[in-house]
Formats: structure tokens, sequence, C-alpha cells
């Protein structure tokens, strides 16, 4: 329609002039051209338009495939984002948990500790009894030899026992 409008124009324009198309062949080549121009809109507008139809579905697609990987770009972001948000929970956990698990052992292996101790002072304590009474045994022993000595009376264990025993009530 466009085409028309400026082809009528440029006719208005052509005929009010005062130069003679008398011996010029101006209004065949236009109508020629018309002819032309009509034609090639005819056979070929489809054809240009199909062009252009597919060239725009074609950015159209393009467009849409870049959208689509933007998202799953701002997908796979958003994932690696939750996951190291999982991984630095999983890691303060882990970290408790293995400050909680060393309390427990530090305060097993001092239990045992403190029980080992135990028992070594109680067997030392007891060593030490049983090396007094040794001790003791020895020296009254001693006393008894040399006390037998001084009374020249051979006596029996048992009444130097009975002796003691007496002397300590």
């Amino acid at each position: 329609m466009r085409v028309l409008c400026l082809l009528l124009m440029m006719l208005a324009f052509g005929f009010s002039s005062e130069v003679s198309f008398a011996h010029s062949d101006f209004v065949e080549r236009l109508v020629n051209f018309l002819i032309f121009v009509l034609i090639f809109w005819y056979f070929g507008a489809e054809k240009i338009k199909g062009i252009f139809t597919d060239r725009t579905k074609l950015i159209s697609e393009a467009f849409q495939r870049v959208q689509d990987e933007e998202q799953k770009i701002k997908k796979e972001r958003e994932r690696a984002r939750f996951e190291l948000e999982e991984a630095k929970q999983k890691a303060s956990e882990i970290i408790a948990l293995a400050k909680r698990e060393s309390y427990m052992i530090t305060q097993k292996f001092e239990e045992r500790l403190d029980r080992e101790i135990k028992s070594i002072n109680l067997a030392f304590d007891q060593k030490l009894e049983q090396e007094e009474k040794k001790m003791i045994e020895e020296e009254v022993g001693s006393v008894l030899q040399k006390f037998d000595q001084h009374l020249d009376m051979p006596q029996s264990d048992e009444y130097y026992a009975k002796v003691l025993c007496k002397g300590l009530k």
C-alpha cells in the first residue's frame, strides 16, 4: 500500500513538471517497473515474509535458549550455595562431635588414670604396711634374742607372743 502511494506521488510529481515527456519513454519504463514490483511482490512476498518469520523464530529460539541457560546457571548457583551451607553445617557438626568425643576420651583416660593411681597408692600402702610389719617382726625377734641371751631361759615363740599381747593391752 505504501509503495502504491509512493508511486502515485512520483507520477503526480512527474506529470506536474514542465518537462516534456513526449519524446521520452519514461511512462513505459515506469509502467514496466510497476509491473515488475507487483510481480515480485506477488510471487516473492510470501518467501520474504517466510525468511523474516523464520529469522524471527530463530532469534526468539536463541533468546529462549539463552534465558533457559541463565535459569540453569542460577539454579546451579543456588544448588552450589545450598551444598556449601550444608557442608559448612556438617563441618561444624563434625568439629563439635570431635570435641565431645575428645572430651569424653579425656574424661575416661583421667578416670582410668585416677583408678590406676589409687590402685598403685593402695598397693604402695599395703607394701609399706607389710614392710613395717616385717621390720617390727625383725626388731622384736632381735630384741627377744637379746632378751633370751641375757636370761638364758629358752622360751617358745608362743610365750613371747602372749607376753607381747599382754603388753599391748
